[in-house]
């Protein structure tokens, strides 16, 4: 499989065993997990983003993904987002 998700945690890999072997000499801070959300408004958007998580969710690259249209779930995530 090579997508783009894949082509990513390889990259995240290479990246790791450089600072590992010390190919690198930044702190272990140089990698960090950042989870990422994506927000969107109005009927057709919604729908989109509803569709492409339903594919996304059957590839094992997005374990733990989530998705909710509820406004108290949202706002734990993003509180700038929904106030």
């Amino acid at each position: 499989m090579n997508t783009t998700a894949n082509q990513f945690e390889i990259s995240k890999q290479f990246w790791a065993y450089q600072l590992k072997h010390r190919v690198l000499h930044q702190s272990q801070t140089f990698i960090n997990p950042v989870p990422r959300i994506a927000f969107v408004w109005g009927k057709d958007d919604i729908n989109f983003l509803a569709k492409r998580y339903a594919a996304m969710i059957k590839n094992p690259m997005f374990y733990g993904m989530k998705y909710s249209t509820s406004a108290e779930e949202i706002k734990s995530w993003a509180q700038l987002i929904i106030t």
